[in-house]
């Protein structure tokens, strides 16, 4: 995943309720953390192998007239462990990703991305029960 990523400076990785991860160490620490830090004061536990699968869905991608700046949209249904009440729980989820695209040495790279929540449940509860775990914005997003 992180070779998807520009190697600019600015490239950067934004998750509404987890915050913005900017460079390439900024983006290696978004998908490789050493240690996974429960609601526990002072806790960690050492780093679990979990996956979180994401599955984006409906994209579209529209260029620019001078075909340079490419930018995508969609959507995306995922499957997450995440920390709560002192345990890792399983969610489900479905948001929504915003994506600026740069070419570098020929190939398209992601520049910057940003992945909205829209509701995460956990798995044992389902959206019926818990419709929303509290994910809130990190910022108000400007209009694009």
């Amino acid at each position: 995943m992180i070779d998807l990523f520009s190697k600019r400076d600015d490239v950067t990785v934004e998750i509404n309720d987890s915050g913005e991860f900017r460079g390439a160490e900024g983006v290696r620490k978004c998908y490789v953390s050493e240690t996974i830090i429960l609601p526990t004061p002072g806790r960690k536990l050492p780093r679990l192998n979990i996956c979180i699968l994401m599955v984006p869905i409906s994209g579209i991608v529209d260029i620019d007239l001078d075909g340079k700046q490419p930018r995508g949209d969609g959507t995306a249904h995922f499957t997450a462990p995440f920390p709560g009440e002192g345990k890792l729980r399983a969610l489900i989820g479905y948001g929504i990703w915003e994506m600026d695209y740069i070419k570098e040495d020929g190939v398209w790279k992601i520049w910057k991305l940003l992945f909205c929540d829209i509701f995460s449940s956990p798995v044992e509860d389902g959206w019926v029960k818990t419709p929303f775990i509290n994910n809130p914005p990190a910022k108000e997003r400007p209009a694009r």
